[in-house]
């Protein structure tokens, strides 16, 4: 059965060659999408607490594409950064469905 995603909330985070991070928007659900806009360089991403930072071997957000993750309830914030000189836009759109 087709369970669309519905959104709720989103949070932006603005990616560049240092790690940067924020609270995912509340939500009841555990999962997030997440969408590097497309004038955006390559960004890698990670979840975890107040105190997470992202490395370039963490998971690879390409510009211009939107992905689904579950994400446990430990889950409060995502990090993001870019390799060498890019940057990047990345939303976090709190909602359920795939």
């Amino acid at each position: 059965m087709l369970n669309p995603f519905t959104p709720g909330p989103t949070e932006t985070l603005a990616v560049t060659a240092a790690t940067a991070s924020v609270a995912l928007p509340l939500g009841l659900s555990g999962q997030v999408m997440i969408t590097n806009a497309p004038d955006s360089a390559l960004a890698f991403i990670a979840f975890g607490d107040a105190s997470v930072e992202a490395t370039v071997n963490d998971t690879p957000i390409l510009p211009s594409a939107a992905y689904i993750f579950t994400i446990g309830p430990d889950a409060t914030h995502i990090a993001g950064i870019c390799a060498g000189a890019g940057t990047a836009t990345i939303y976090a759109t709190r909602g359920q469905g795939a």
